[in-house]
């Protein structure tokens, strides 16, 4: 995790084109955390937001949600949104740097992601239903497998990066959008990224296409 480390250090400088090209407008904030167990097989945190959610209803994301009056920075707020959505206390989490504030278009916020470690032996789960609908580990080397990678497309002509886990109850998990990015962006800076064949094309399931109303709901 050193090395991933030091490079997130100097990532607001260097970022990857498709984070890049959205910067930040300033109108809403927001930060998530991009959790990884501090161990010889890291993993990563994912929840599934709630099908009921205003904004992006069914997807797949790393904790956090809205930076409020009371968060000291963006820091703080990552870690309480973690808290309120797994239950992970804050005090178990090293913070080791941050990604470029990006935003994203279809909330309206700009989104800060605070990259972290933890043991990966607390216990994590939904804390609220309405909010989150599940919580997934994947290792990192699973990840970076091409096995599961895949280039996804969108009824809108969008196409990006995403990771695809099959057996899983409830059907294929695929993670794609800004997550997607988020995710392809920490394997290339922590070394992790394994050549993939980016012609393996599928349709994001409908199951990750729910709509919501405009206004969007985070934390």
């Amino acid at each position: 995790m050193e090395g991933l480390a030091g490079r997130l250090a100097g990532s607001p400088g260097t970022p990857t084109p498709a984070i890049a090209a959205r910067p930040g407008r300033g109108v809403r904030a927001a930060a998530v955390l991009a959790l990884l167990t501090d161990t010889p097989r890291p993993d990563l945190t994912f929840i599934e937001r709630a099908a009921t959610l205003r904004q992006h209803a069914g997807q797949m994301a790393f904790p956090g949600g809205g930076i409020e009056a009371g968060d000291a920075d963006e820091v703080a707020a990552a870690l309480r949104e973690t808290r309120e959505e797994i239950g992970l206390d804050p005090h178990r989490v090293t913070v080791l740097g941050r990604l470029p504030t990006t935003h994203v278009a279809a909330s309206g916020f700009d989104v800060v992601t605070i990259v972290g470690v933890w043991s990966g032996r607390e216990p994590v789960g939904a804390v609220d239903p309405l909010e989150v609908s599940s919580v997934h580990r994947f290792a990192i080397d699973d990840l970076a497998s091409p096995e599961h990678r895949r280039t996804v497309r969108h009824p809108s002509g969008y196409r990006g990066p995403a990771f695809v886990f099959g057996d899983v109850p409830g059907g294929p998990i695929v993670v794609w959008g800004f997550t997607g990015h988020l995710v392809d962006r920490l394997l290339s800076l922590g070394g992790w990224e394994q050549p993939w064949d980016r012609s393996r094309v599928m349709d994001i399931p409908a199951r990750f296409l729910r709509p919501g109303p405009a206004r969007p709901s985070h934390g």
